[in-house]
């Protein structure tokens, strides 16, 4: 195409190749655009169209479609997804990952080196990874719209899609510390470090010749909380809520509440001999069920 172009030139001019003008001098010397640049424009225009048409458009599906089959011998014919290609590594634009290396490239070089045309150079492919970012993102957030709206008859999965969009992104900082103060940040180091302190602290090796009159020891991950007295038994007795359904006993807490001391007493006892033994009487277990009918 360029090779018609300057033939094109040359003859509007008058200028032959005898008489040994450059090319660029035959075109400046006329004022007229490249066609080559004019259909390269006119590509990136079109491919611009085609990029802000949603997903399920004719022209979005024409461009995605991988056509199934052999293809014929000889050299296979330039698609045009390939020209795109070409005309935006001669213009300098780059999408996607490709931006954002480059853009990196550039910072690096510009540090390195910081002249005038680095550091320009620097600035331009900034803007440029900027504008695809934001773009990136517009279309990511118009998807994931579309997506919660296909949940409008479910509400619990709608709203709980909502309710992402509010929260934001939390990143999660998993890692803990060795006995030697090093972080650990892989997953199966920190779960090997999870069961190694538990098993150190639930699995106490007891003394097996220990008296079977002697107290057994509870080893908890919970700190050691000393027996009640009897005077924050009276106090819990208190603050018994009224007009509560009393259990199998038909005891409920107004009766509890006016008791004599020694009853108090005898529960003080009662309390701290389930505290010691850490077992429930089976009474205790006992519950009555009634059943409500609501209908239909």
């Amino acid at each position: 195409m360029s090779v018609t172009e300057m033939t094109m030139l040359r003859w509007i001019s008058g200028v032959t190749r005898e008489d040994k003008i450059k090319n660029e001098y035959v075109s400046g010397s006329i004022g007229v655009a490249s066609i080559v640049n004019k259909m390269r424009e006119n590509r990136l225009k079109w491919l611009g169209h085609v990029m802000r048409r949603e997903e399920t458009g004719a022209v979005r599906v024409v461009m995605k479609m991988n056509i199934e089959g052999k293809r014929g011998r000889g050299r296979p014919k330039k698609r045009w997804l390939k020209n795109i290609e070409k005309d935006m590594r001669a213009v300098g634009v780059c999408i996607g990952d490709d931006a954002i290396k480059k853009r990196s490239e550039a910072r690096i070089k510009a540090i390195q080196n910081p002249t005038p045309e680095n550091q320009e150079e620097f600035l331009t492919l900034k803007n440029q990874t900027n504008k695809i970012i934001r773009r990136e993102k517009r279309k990511a957030e118009k998807e994931f719209v579309s997506s919660i709206e296909e949940h409008r008859l479910n509400p619990r999965r709608f709203f709980k899609k909502c309710n992402s969009i509010k929260k934001g992104f939390n990143a999660q900082l998993i890692m803990l510390r060795d006995d030697c103060g090093y972080l650990i940040t892989d997953e199966a180091n920190i779960v090997k470090k999870f069961q190694t302190h538990f098993k150190d602290l639930l699995n106490i090796n007891q003394d097996n010749n220990a008296s079977k009159e002697d107290d057994p020891l509870y080893y908890t991950v919970q700190p050691e909380i000393t027996e009640l007295d009897e005077e924050e038994i009276k106090q819990i007795i208190i603050m018994l809520k009224n007009n509560k359904a009393p259990e199998e006993d038909n005891i409920n807490a107004e009766l509890i509440k006016i008791s004599t001391p020694k009853m108090i007493s005898k529960i003080y006892i009662l309390i701290n001999e389930i505290w010691k033994k850490r077992q429930i009487p089976h009474d205790w277990k006992t519950a009555i069920i009634c059943t409500i009918y609501k209908g239909i």
